[in-house]
């Protein structure tokens, strides 16, 4: 019996990988999140590589402040527009982008699974929020002490010597 090879052939209904591949993420612990992210490359909302970055301030896993030039207001105004209630749960993904060959073009498909970048969001669609993700081109993130990507090189074996010589 042949089956048909399909992204949506699974017994969710729905895609498992958006291509190209190249990034692994997870759920940070909610309510747990404090500093500053800058997406400084890509956001849903304005279209296109950013010319300026835009900067949220987080603090226990909600966003407080959203700062930037024009595309941050642009992104304010997205979301007080089309999002139900309060759009301030930043703590919803966080993830790394792994593919050395993923091009940076400023469209979030790409630009996400690039190596060494990271993307996270805000808004959690399960409570009708509007999910916004945003990229970042080269981040630090430590956990527990402990440095997995520093300055957009990731430090976790193998994924620490595919861009060694680039």
């Amino acid at each position: 019996m042949a089956a048909k090879a399909d992204a949506t052939n699974n017994a969710w209904g729905y895609a498992l990988a958006a291509f190209p591949d190249g990034e692994f993420g997870a759920d940070p612990i909610r309510g747990t999140g404090n500093g500053t992210v800058m997406w400084d490359t890509s956001v849903h909302h304005p279209a296109g590589l950013l010319q300026q970055p835009i900067a949220l301030t987080i603090r226990e896993g909600r966003v407080v402040r959203i700062e930037g030039g024009s595309e941050a207001q642009q992104l304010i105004k997205f979301i007080d527009e089309f999002s139900n209630g309060k759009n301030d749960e930043f703590d919803i993904e966080l993830s790394i982008g792994f593919n050395p060959k993923s091009p940076l073009t400023g469209m979030l498909r790409t630009d996400k699974k690039h190596y060494g970048k990271i993307h996270t969001a805000i808004g959690d669609d399960h409570k009708d929020q509007l999910h916004v993700d945003g990229v970042t081109r080269k981040p630090t993130i430590s956990i527990n002490g402990k440095t997995i990507v520093e300055d957009g090189i990731i430090k976790i074996p193998p994924l620490d010597t595919w861009m060694s010589g680039r």
